[in-house]
């Protein structure tokens, strides 16, 4: 798991109602982390195939609100990216 990925982890929350229903999946989000590190152009990718694991991994992403700012070295001012949030009942 990357570092960004564990980031988003700590803010996700699964739904007590898809819980309930023993309800499991990946939502894949796609974004764009800018320089300074704040996250842009948040959407579903593709979906879990329950929308309150959508919308939980949607709010984890927002909840995270930005990441470490890009390294200058990479000579990048913008990183698009596609995360799968994984939601599963072990």
């Amino acid at each position: 798991m990357t570092a960004l990925q564990r980031a988003i982890a700590r803010h996700q929350h699964y739904p007590a109602g898809a819980r309930r229903h023993g309800q499991t999946g990946v939502a894949t989000l796609a974004f764009v982390i800018e320089s300074d590190g704040r996250l842009s152009q948040i959407r579903l990718a593709q979906s879990s195939g329950h929308a309150s694991l959508d919308q939980a991994a949607l709010q984890a992403l927002a909840r995270l609100g930005r990441f470490d700012p890009i390294p200058k070295s990479i000579g990048r001012s913008r990183w698009s990216l596609r995360i799968p949030i994984r939601f599963d009942l072990k």
